[in-house]
């Protein structure tokens, strides 16, 4: 226990994927922050599959995007069988993300790639594990904190001068106790969350008298070994969800009657159930595929049906998420992603305040933005479900005769996907317009959603054109404000073609041309400027600095100028001496250097279209559009540039925030 600290900022309880991921968010943001967990490493079994692309997204975000993809496999849709036949083939639609289809990932390489993630961001000396926490005193101001008593669990690592580890016999073991203070607590740490009932949070819903065995198995059998989608079977009012995870290898998920359904009994620590044996998931798939034939268990498990949502997900200087605030039937793959999502919300929020010196209300907003996101999928994951694992009457005919033309229906399968994706979620105003304000543009993207991707070329002055997107660029600690400025086409200015626009683009001479743009990129300077001085740079504010994207658009796909120099100073020339004036002008205005102000060409005019501004943007009345963008990719306020209540708005929020 000597090497606790007496002291960490934050203090996380459960080292799963929530906790990881909230792990990395304060480890990239230097948060000085603790990782307990009971166990002593990270888990070996499959466990959670499904990564759904809001989840994907976050990966790049985290820098794991890659790796992820590399160890997963696609889930390109799902089949029901009833009574041995197909009644459902549902192939999924394409969702509005890079990554357009859910990933099979087991939850040991999910584990694997961000703990790896964690200890290349430096975060080695913060994981303690195994520890059991014992006891949680919260306080009820922030300034009073809180204080975890822990205890070293059998098995602590020991290394030795040789870098040998060796690990205390458990019979030789008298556990050593401490207690850590800090500023606040995040459980992470699954339904028998101790940091939930610390709080004394109500986890209210029902539980089922059923628990599901899940287990990898060797199995010989007639089920389509096709990679790419899960198979819901159902017969004999039994089911079966199943999925290859390898040439013969299989993810099994089934049903054990257990008669129990005290939630206060099965959410115990002590409440125990025996892993499945052989035989008895050979006598259960036999009543759904007969003839099948088990021959090997590789890893099994069981945890019993749960629909419940935590009445809070804050209390005082205390958090939950993940498992530990909701948990819900599989259906949809929603689970795991719902944990790594409120990390995702909740990381960046705390790190605002314990560094940037963000008020603490700004905490507050956590439980406001993702209770209802448990609420919602806690409700639609648990509607009826008792009902179709068991499959009879009217659900066994409505799953062979309506279904079918339910799945058949366009507008249905992509509201499904969609929806089963996790881009669709939208967090409500916040009640001081803080961190989601009003709209100011009707029919674009509203503050509130996730921010699109988009196709852009990166002008730069030494290395010409690069073309990436979006998400890529906003994949860093830091908040980003989108400034969008509708530039002319041949045909629409007085000039000939925009590249001669171009190049005296900030002069007095071009204001008399275009004087819908000169207008927008002034208001972009002055709309930069307030939100820098309240905010700071990256370069200088690491904390809190907003990074600024200046992204021209024809508002539809078109060419990008080329920036090299050229000698006879046409085209070439005119973008260049553009792009000089543009961060001379910023420079003068705000003081940035270069890296802080990236400008990019919006190649595809995706921009326009995914933001849905196309019918607002005009280069010649409203010229220009800012579009603010939290760390977590969701938009908090936008505007149109030479709309004052839209901008004053934005920055008023700025300054109750900090």
């Amino acid at each position: 226990m000597d090497g606790l600290p007496a002291w960490a900022d934050v203090i996380i309880v459960g080292a799963g994927p929530t906790g990881l991921v909230l792990a990395c968010e304060l480890q990239r943001r230097n948060v000085d922050y603790l990782l307990l967990d009971r166990e002593e490493y990270c888990v070996t079994s499959s466990r959670a599959l499904g990564v759904q692309a809001r989840s994907i997204e976050i990966f790049e975000d985290l820098g794991v995007v890659e790796e992820a993809l590399a160890n997963g496999v696609q889930m390109h849709g799902e089949r029901l069988f009833v009574d041995g036949a197909v009644a459902v083939d549902w192939d999924f639609d394409k969702c509005d993300s890079p990554y357009a289809y859910p990933l099979i990932l087991e939850q040991s390489e999910t584990e694997r790639i961000l703990f790896t993630r964690l200890l290349e961001l430096g975060g080695k000396d913060c994981i303690k594990r195994p520890v059991e926490v014992k006891k949680i005193h919260i306080g009820r101001l922030p300034d009073e904190g809180v204080s975890v008593m822990v205890e070293a669990l059998p098995g602590t690592k020991e290394v030795d001068d040789d870098q040998v580890e060796t690990h205390v016999p458990p019979e030789e073991f008298v556990p050593p106790s401490k207690t850590i203070r800090g500023r606040y607590i995040v459980g992470c740490d699954g339904a028998r969350s101790i940091v939930r009932k610390a709080c004394g949070i109500p986890f209210p819903g029902s539980t089922l008298p059923n628990e599901f065995i899940v287990a990898d198995v060797r199995i010989k059998w007639g089920v389509p070994n096709e990679v790419n989608k899960f198979n819901l079977m159902s017969a004999n009012g039994r089911m079966i969800c199943c999925l290859p995870l390898t040439k013969n290898r299989w993810r099994l998920i089934t049903i054990r009657r257990t008669g129990v359904s005290d939630g206060e009994i099965v959410l115990d620590p002590s409440y125990y159930t025996k892993a499945p044996t052989r035989e008895e998931l050979q006598t259960l798939v036999q009543k759904v595929v007969p003839g099948s034939l088990i021959d090997e268990v590789l890893w099994g498990s069981c945890y019993s049906i749960n629909s419940r949502c935590a009445a809070a997900f804050k209390h005082h200087n205390a958090f939950i998420a993940g498992d530990a605030a909701h948990i819900h039937p599989p259906l949809g793959h929603q689970g795991m992603n719902v944990g790594i999502q409120d990390a995702h919300n909740l990381g960046w929020k705390l790190a605002l305040v314990v560094n940037g010196g963000a008020m603490s209300s700004l905490l507050d907003t956590y439980d406001q933005e993702r209770r209802p996101v448990g609420e919602s999928i806690v409700y639609y994951t648990s509607v009826g479900y008792k009902e179709l694992i068991e499959a009879k009457g009217w659900v066994k005919w409505s799953m062979k005769n309506v279904l079918p033309m339910v799945f058949s229906i366009n507008a249905v399968n992509r509201a499904l996907s969609h929806s089963m994706s996790m881009t669709s979620i939208r967090y409500p105003p916040s009640l001081d317009e803080t961190l989601v304000g009003r709209s100011h543009i009707p029919g674009a993207i509203q503050p509130g959603q996730r921010a699109p991707d988009a196709y852009l070329g990166m002008i730069n002055e030494k290395r010409g054109t690069e073309f990436v997107r979006l998400h890529q660029l906003l994949a860093t600690p830091h908040s980003s404000l989108l400034l969008l400025v509708r530039v002319p086409m041949t045909g629409e200015s007085e000039q000939k073609g925009f590249i001669g626009w171009l190049g005296e683009m900030l002069g007095a001479h071009q204001a008399r041309k275009d004087p819908g743009v000169a207008r927008a990129l002034e208001s972009a300077v002055h709309l930069s400027a307030d939100v820098s001085r309240r905010t700071g740079v990256p370069s200088r504010s690491p904390h809190t600095g907003t990074r600024l994207l200046l992204i021209f658009t024809a508002g539809k796909a078109s060419i990008v100028p080329s920036v090299t120099r050229r000698k006879d100073g046409m085209e070439g020339g005119s973008l260049l001496h553009m792009l000089q004036n543009v961060h001379q002008h910023f420079a003068r205005s705000i003081g940035l250097s270069r890296e802080d102000l990236l400008i990019a060409w919006d190649v595809d005019g995706e921009v326009v279209k995914n933001y849905k501004l196309a019918t607002q943007l005009d280069p010649f009345d409203h010229s220009g559009a800012f579009v603010s963008i939290r760390p977590d990719g969701y938009v908090s306020h936008h505007g149109l540039m030479d709309d004052h209540e839209a901008t004053d708005s934005y920055i008023a929020a700025l300054d109750k925030l900090f």
